[in-house]
């Protein structure tokens, strides 16, 4: 859980707001459950995926908003909306990390 402070880190030591790190997960349940804790901890984290049904998660997102990012493998590949998403001034200016959690579940690098 490490990568959950970073966006606080980072904000710090550059003396601005509005870090992002994206956390790539396999598993739909731990994205959300991660999304809550964080947010019980004050962090702005959201999760994006088939099981997202919240439009403003999804737009809070895309425009950068969210410090914690968790999104899926096939999600940060193949859906336009989020890999394009990295292409933007936004990710471009505040994206300080990616993060592969369960990484043990990759079968190829």
């Amino acid at each position: 859980m490490i990568y959950g402070i970073l966006p606080l880190v980072f904000d710090r030591m550059r003396g601005t707001k509005g870090s992002v790190v994206i956390c790539i997960s396999p598993l739909i349940a731990i994205m959300q459950e991660q999304a809550t804790r964080f947010t019980s901890l004050g962090l702005s984290a959201e999760f994006v995926g088939e099981s997202q049904m919240n439009p403003a998660a999804k737009m809070k997102v895309v425009k950068g908003e969210a410090q914690l990012v968790f999104v899926s493998p096939e999600n940060i590949l193949c859906n336009p909306l989020y890999r394009d998403m990295l292409l933007t001034t936004q990710y471009k200016e505040h994206l300080v990390a990616v993060a592969v959690d369960e990484a043990h579940c990759v079968k190829t690098w």
